[in-house]
């Protein structure tokens, strides 16, 4: 069963984990991709150890971003 967050209890579990793994769905577009590295700049801006994982899918127009 999944757990669906409300935006404060999201908010709440990033603030309290030490360690993120961000993931994009299958072909990710621009919006995926700005928004997985945008995600985890803030992350690390808060001193978290955030990465976006590679997606061997992304467009090569979107893969510089990564």
């Amino acid at each position: 069963m999944s757990k669906h967050l409300d935006v404060q209890q999201a908010a709440e579990t990033l603030g309290s984990a030490a360690h993120i793994l961000i993931l994009t769905h299958r072909r990710p577009d621009g919006d995926t991709v700005g928004s997985a590295v945008g995600l985890c700049l803030g992350l690390r801006a808060m001193d978290k150890d955030a990465v976006v994982l590679y997606n061997p899918e992304i467009t090569p127009r979107y893969e510089p971003l990564m």
